[in-house]
């Protein structure tokens, strides 16, 4: 709600005596230009906070399965549709990383999540580590 207003001035500045920092600063342009950056500034940071205070991200692998679970019903289409799109059968740490921050959205410590869900040594990670009911009832349909 700050309004820019030309103040009428009895008297004006000589242009040829004032540096150039000073003329841009009598510039109606330039004076708008920042009152608008400064009123989308506080609306962006507005935002974020919003973002920030709905964010209920993951930080371990029980909350990441439970988050997974409520979002695509059971591990095995969570697997499918939101860390394996692909279908490889298994990811690398590497895409591991990648799919659970960027598409899932875990806020943790990803080294971490990764020695709790991948075998010790493995290279790689698969729906058997995440939920090796759900492995055997897809063995068992087909």
């Amino acid at each position: 709600t700050d309004m820019i207003v030309e103040a009428q001035k009895t008297e004006k500045a000589n242009p040829m005596e004032m540096s150039f920092d000073e003329r841009q600063d009598n510039m109606f342009s330039v004076k708008w230009t920042r009152a608008q950056s400064k009123v989308m500034r506080k609306e962006m940071a507005e935002r974020v906070q919003q973002e920030n205070e709905a964010d209920v991200g993951c930080e371990t692998l029980q909350t990441l399965k439970s988050m997974l679970i409520k979002k695509y019903k059971n591990l095995a289409i969570a697997w499918k549709v939101a860390l394996d799109p692909m279908g490889q059968g298994h990811l690398s740490k590497e895409d591991w990383y990648n799919a659970v921050r960027n598409r899932v959205g875990f806020h943790g410590d990803l080294r971490q999540l990764w020695s709790e869900a991948a075998k010790p040594g493995a290279g790689h990670i698969s729906l058997y580590d995440l939920d090796p009911q759900a492995v055997q009832v897809l063995w068992d349909f087909r």
